[in-house]
């Protein structure tokens, strides 16, 4: 995990001093996408042995290993550096690479995905929409809203392991608000009635209180 985290920081680094130099980033970003489709393959695998097998042992054996965890916590943080450092031009390069990577880890079930990834998708969710408007302004209002509404309104919403997805979840309906002024509702009392006020407060994740 210590490797793994490191080359995340790395990455990072190489991102902000790089931003331009986008051929030196592909393997980085295609590698994180790829690691990140493991959360698709096991949710239909999962799917298959519910149907098949209905019994409680499947539910322990699907959660995420600490390993693949891990791996796919530090992917999704890679993701939102180069977000936040390649900006437009790298969503229009790796724009698929973003899209299925936030897109599969927001919507898979809960057994096949933990609450540390699905906050870090979440704050993808944001960097794509305060970062790069103009390409990715119909994924953030038809596919990713209604996700992080989702997360935001579950019934365990404010359980003491859910709390920071429902934080991140908040934040970046705010930016994709913030982005795309009268795409969710015609006016901001209307946006947080609608939307932010089941996740409200903001109260674990002190990057997340600044942005709201």
């Amino acid at each position: 995990e210590e490797v793994l985290y490191a080359w995340g920081r790395l990455q990072a680094a190489i991102f902000e001093c790089f931003p331009q130099a986008l051929d030196l980033h592909k393997w980085a970003i295609t590698f994180a996408s790829v690691q990140l489709k493991v959360i698709a393959q096991k949710s239909s695998k999962n799917a298959t042995k519910q149907r098949s097998k209905k019994t409680s042992s499947v539910a322990a054996a699907s959660s995420v290993p600490l390993d693949n965890e891990a791996l796919q916590h530090v992917c999704l943080g890679v993701l939102c550096d180069a977000m936040q450092w390649l900006k437009t031009e790298g969503a229009f390069a790796f724009g698929q690479d973003f899209v299925d990577s936030c897109l599969t880890a927001l919507s898979a079930p809960d057994a096949a995905v933990s609450p540390l990834v699905r906050q870090v998708a979440a704050h993808l969710a944001g960097q794509m929409a305060a970062f790069a408007p103009t390409a990715f302004k119909d994924f953030c209002i038809q596919a990713v809203t209604p996700l992080l509404e989702k997360l935001i309104k579950k019934r365990e919403a404010r359980a003491p392991s859910q709390v920071s997805v429902t934080d991140n979840a908040v934040s970046a309906l705010i930016r994709i608000h913030s982005a795309f002024p009268g795409s969710l509702a015609p006016d901001t009392s209307t946006f947080i009635g609608q939307f932010l006020l089941p996740g409200l407060p903001v109260i674990s994740d002190d990057a997340e209180i600044n942005g709201v």
